[in-house]
C-alpha cells in the first residue's frame, strides 16, 4: 500500500448505506486501511442507527447524519445539507456511494454500486421499478457520472454499462472490485474442510427487491422436490425485509414447511450458512458484482447463478450457470451437484482459487491511490484499478 508523508483526510458519505452490502463493503476498506496502518483519516456520515453502531463499535469516526429518517430525506439532505458540513471539517476529497453531493467544492470521488441506475429499461421489463423516485435517482446517478472527478465502479460490467450511458464519463472511470476479509480468505486456503460433502440443504442469500427473483428461486426449489423426491430437501433463504409476499407464494406451491427465511444475518452466520450448504442459488436477473457469490466460493460452497450481468467476470469457470428465470435449469443443476462427487469437488477447488483474487487489502491500496490523486487534482493512471 502507497505511503503517504501526510494524512489523507477524507469525508465518506454513507447516508444511503444500511446494514448489508454497501456496508459491508465500506468496512472491508476501513479495516483495511488500519491492517496496513495506511495514512487514510476517514470520517463517515451515516444516517442508519445500526450502520452506525457497527462503525463505532470497531472504533471508526461516524458523524450522524439525518438520523433515520425516510430515504427521501436522506435522499434531499445529501444535495442540500451534506456538503456544507464536510466543509466545515478537514477533508480534502469526498467518498460518495452511488450520488454527489450536492453544494459542496470538495473534489468527489463517486463509488457506483448499484447497477440498476445504468442499465436499459427495456432490459428490466416485469421488474417493476418504474415509479418516480427511480426515474430521480436514475437522473441523479447519472449526473454524478457526468460530474465526479472521478468514478469507481465494482466490475467491468458495471463500467461499461454506465460508459454506454455517459460516453463523456469514460477518461474518469476505473474498476476495483470488492474483496473478502483475510479472515474468510484463509478459509479458502483451508484444504483441512471437507470436500464434495453430499447436503439436502441449500442456500440463498437475497433480497426483496424485485430484481433478485425470488418467485423463481422457491419455483425452482418445488421443481426439485417433484425430481428428487426421497431427498429432504431445505432451503435457506437469508436476507432483510419483507418477505411475507414470497412465503404466501411458499405456501401457495406446498414448499413453505421446508424454506426458513431467517432475516438479516451477519457476515459470520453467512459464513456457517454457506459452509453446510450444497450450494448457493443465485437466480438475480442483474448483479452489478455479487459478494455472496465471492464468499461462497471461498467458504467450498458451488454456485449456481444466473449468466448475468458481472457474474461471468466474477465466477469466472468456478461455477455453474444457467439463463434468467430457469427455473428447471436451477433445479436439474442442483440435483447434478448433490449426486455428482466429481463435479462438486471441482467445483469447490475451482471457487477457492478463483476467491484468492479477491482481497480487501488490495482493493484498499487502490482506492486510496484513487483517493490522493483526486485530492491532489491529479488525473487518474491508466492502470489504476482493475479491468
Amino acid at each position: 500500500m502507497t505511503i503517504q508523508s501526510s494524512p489523507l483526510r477524507v469525508a465518506v458519505n454513507a447516508v444511503a448505506l444500511s446494514l448489508g452490502g454497501g456496508a459491508t463493503g465500506l468496512m472491508g476498506y476501513l479495516r483495511a486501511w488500519r491492517e496496513a496502518d495506511a495514512p487514510v483519516e476517514a470520517s463517515v456520515y451515516a444516517s442508519r442507527s445500526p450502520v452506525i453502531e457497527q462503525l463505532r463499535s470497531e472504533g471508526f469516526t461516524v458523524v450522524p447524519f439525518a438520523l433515520d429518517e425516510r430515504p427521501a430525506w436522506h435522499f434531499a439532505r445529501q444535495q442540500v445539507q451534506l456538503g456544507p458540513l464536510i466543509e466545515r471539517g478537514p477533508a480534502a476529497v469526498v467518498w460518495s456511494v452511488n450520488t454527489l453531493v450536492g453544494r459542496c467544492s470538495r473534489p468527489q470521488v463517486i463509488h457506483h454500486q448499484n447497477a440498476l441506475r445504468f442499465v436499459s429499461r427495456n432490459s428490466l421489463v416485469g421488474l417493476g421499478r418504474w415509479g418516480f423516485a427511480n426515474v430521480v435517482r436514475d437522473a441523479t446517478a447519472r449526473r454524478a457520472l457526468a460530474r465526479a472527478q472521478a468514478n469507481v465502479f465494482i466490475s467491468r460490467y458495471m463500467r461499461a454499462v454506465a460508459e454506454d450511458a455517459v460516453p463523456e464519463s469514460t477518461p474518469r472511470n476505473t474498476v476495483i472490485y470488492n474483496g473478502l476479509s483475510g479472515r474468510v480468505l484463509a478459509e479458502a486456503s483451508n484444504r483441512a474442510c471437507s470436500i464434495g460433502e453430499r447436503s439436502p440443504r441449500l442456500a440463498a442469500v437475497q433480497s426483496t427487491q424485485s430484481y433478485k427473483d425470488n418467485e423463481t428461486l422457491l419455483r425452482a426449489f418445488r421443481l426439485l422436490i417433484e425430481l428428487r423426491p426421497e431427498v429432504p430437501w431445505e432451503l435457506t433463504i437469508a436476507g432483510g425485509g419483507d418477505w411475507r409476499r414470497y412465503q404466501r407464494l411458499a405456501k401457495e406451491i406446498g414448499v413453505l414447511n421446508r424454506v426458513t427465511f431467517s432475516g438479516f444475518i451477519d457476515e459470520v452466520e453467512i459464513g456457517r450458512l454457506l459452509r453446510r450448504s450444497l450450494c448457493l442459488l443465485s437466480p438475480s436477473v442483474l448483479e452489478g458484482f455479487g459478494n455472496t457469490l465471492v464468499e461462497a466460493m471461498a467458504y467450498g460452497c458451488p454456485v449456481i447463478a444466473c449468466n448475468v450481468g458481472a457474474v461471468p467476470e466474477v465466477v469466472g469457470d468456478a461455477a455453474l450457470v444457467v439463463q434468467p428465470r430457469d427455473a428447471v435449469g436451477f433445479a436439474g443443476h442442483v440435483a447434478k451437484l448433490y449426486e455428482d462427487r466429481a463435479l462438486r469437488t471441482a467445483l469447490i477447488e475451482r471457487g477457492r482459487e478463483r476467491a484468492t483474487r479477491f482481497s480487501w487489502a488490495d482493493s484498499a491500496s487502490r482506492m486510496m491511490e484513487v483517493l490522493g490523486r483526486v485530492a491532489a487534482r491529479l488525473p487518474l493512471r491508466s492502470e489504476s484499478g482493475r479491468g
